[in-house]
């Protein structure tokens, strides 16, 4: 749904990730029929003819690469079409299950107009004063910008506040009209009830205003049954400073925990870890940390590594801002620079001042700038619903640091060498680095 165009010439052996997809399914396609095996079939099958057309060009007048996959024709696919007439289906509503239709995703259905044009690429927009302005690119599913947007308007059909109002009935058209394009059967109006067999988006009536949902109503519990509920249900994290007061349950229902010496975790309320700790990503981070920490203009704007702890436990341990801190979970041991902010403070908990740490995860042990790997201190655990890993909620002690431990790692330097004031060549202004022109 983000479409965009090469603006250059790539360099040397550069690719595209469509070029290298593409590429390689050609490959595995030839494999298949040259090995006759039953289990290739599937590959035999396949449709994989993207070849980019004689002479075509990109909206920005450059040719394609050889071997370069035709994105316009896999979008077309995605968008879905009619088998017969290749006629690309409007919307979800239009695919059918007898092969009369084909489609990579029916939540893009509709990208593609009657005409052929591919919506995405819109960039001009500003057709209408509004903050919503659906000639701009295209959102999914059908160009709806708000989710749930029958919600700004009231049962019978009138919006609740003039100022919000998104879409509204229009008794003179007989359809729902507004800023945004109805996520939901425009022609249905707020008088509609289905009859007693109807099924799908007919069973609901004219006031559902959640069309996701079976029965079209807002939802404070989830039917279907989650580990935790129907309810949501507050737990602390696995590892917490403190026990859990809510409910009789000391950690989430069915948590799974990887069963490895190298992996132990503590109990809630274990006092030997009395202060949370947090992950998280910078401004000045880009991903992963393999990539932040290979790219100099990256690691010059962060270029020290840090743990940022409150005032209050600063002074607890009598630490500083640039003094080496010793920060110690179940399963290691890093020693970091602190950087004291009253950023991170959350008051008294239980009758006791807590406490909690931040510290960023593009840590790691390679690359221009190098320092202790964060996640070495997280617990591998993941939740008993979606299997998420806690890693951003753990425990730890943090006190004065042992010296001994700390590991020499070659620091970039803060500031850039005098008299490199010019623009690097070839860069675009966003990666110059700062007072450069």
């Amino acid at each position: 749904m983000q479409w965009h165009d090469r603006i250059k010439a790539a360099p040397g052996e550069c690719r595209s990730d469509a070029w290298w997809t593409y590429q390689l399914g050609k490959r595995l396609k030839a494999l298949a029929e040259s090995s006759g095996l039953p289990r290739d079939e599937g590959l035999r099958s396949l449709t994989w003819s993207y070849d980019v057309p004689q002479g075509k060009q990109n909206e920005m007048g450059l040719p394609p690469i050889e071997g370069d996959c035709d994105l316009d024709a896999v979008a077309f696919e995605m968008n879905g079409f009619d088998t017969a007439t290749g006629r690309p289906v409007q919307g979800s509503s239009e695919l059918k299950s007898d092969g009369t239709t084909a489609c990579g995703c029916r939540l893009l259905a509709g990208f593609i107009n009657e005409a052929g044009e591919n919506l995405t690429k819109r960039r001009d927009g500003g057709t209408v004063d509004h903050e919503i302005d659906l000639t701009y690119r295209f959102a999914w599913p059908t160009n709806s910008r708000i989710l749930y947007n029958r919600c700004s308007a009231a049962p019978d059909g009138h919006p609740w506040s003039e100022r919000k109002k998104l879409v509204w009935w229009d008794e003179h058209e007989q359809k729902w009209v507004g800023y945004d394009k109805p996520q939901f059967d425009a022609t249905k109006p707020p008088s509609y009830r289905p009859a007693p067999d109807a099924r799908g988006g007919a069973a609901l009536d004219g006031t559902a205003a959640f069309g996701a949902h079976s029965d079209g109503k807002a939802w404070l519990f989830v039917p279907y049954g989650i580990k935790e509920g129907p309810f949501p249900v507050f737990y602390e994290s696995v590892e917490s400073p403190y026990t859990n007061t809510l409910w009789s349950t000391s950690r989430v229902p069915d948590v799974t925990i990887i069963d490895d010496p190298m992996n132990p975790v503590t109990e809630p309320g274990d006092p030997a870890y009395p202060t949370v700790m947090t992950t998280y990503h910078m401004v000045e981070h880009w991903m992963s940390g393999s990539m932040t920490r290979t790219i100099p203009w990256l690691v010059g704007l962060q270029p020290r590594s840090f743990i940022e702890i409150s005032p209050e436990l600063a002074e607890s341990i009598g630490v500083t801002t640039g003094n080496y801190v010793s920060v110690k979970s179940p399963r290691n041991e890093i020693q970091v620079r602190a950087l004291v902010t009253p950023r991170l403070r959350i008051g008294v908990i239980e009758g006791r001042q807590a406490s909690i740490a931040g510290r960023f995860v593009c840590s790691g042990y390679k690359g221009i700038v190098c320092d202790p790997i964060t996640n070495d201190l997280s617990p591998a655990d993941m939740a008993g619903d979606g299997l998420i890993p806690s890693s951003k909620s753990f425990v730890v002690k943090i006190d004065t640091p042992d010296m001994s431990k700390i590991e020499k790692f070659n620091e970039f330097p803060v500031e850039y060498p005098k008299g490199m004031s010019e623009p690097i060549p070839e860069t675009p202004w966003a990666a110059q680095p700062e007072e450069r022109n």
